[in-house]
């Protein structure tokens, strides 16, 4: 299992990003491996719809498909962890 953090999100949703081509690669070849904290979920939506960073609507709906579709696994945060 692999906890991944916001950075390799909003690059792999987001082509203007320098990092884009090296995170999609690692979700692509670890994806079955990966988990979100579900409190990432929010943080990755307002980075990926922030305009000054280059992003927009558009990528944080990509990014919420993704989950709605079990491309991503999300799970929750509790006390204990």
């Amino acid at each position: 299992m692999i906890l991944c953090d916001i950075g390799p999100l909003v690059a792999a949703f987001n082509r203007a990003d320098n990092d884009h081509a090296r995170c999609v690669r690692f979700l692509a070849e670890n994806w079955t491996r990966l988990v979100i904290p579900s409190l990432a979920v929010t943080e990755v939506c307002h980075l990926l719809s922030d305009p000054l960073r280059r992003g927009s609507s558009a990528l944080a709906a990509e990014f919420c498909a993704a989950i709605a579709a079990d491309e991503l696994r999300v799970i929750e945060v509790t006390p204990h962890d």
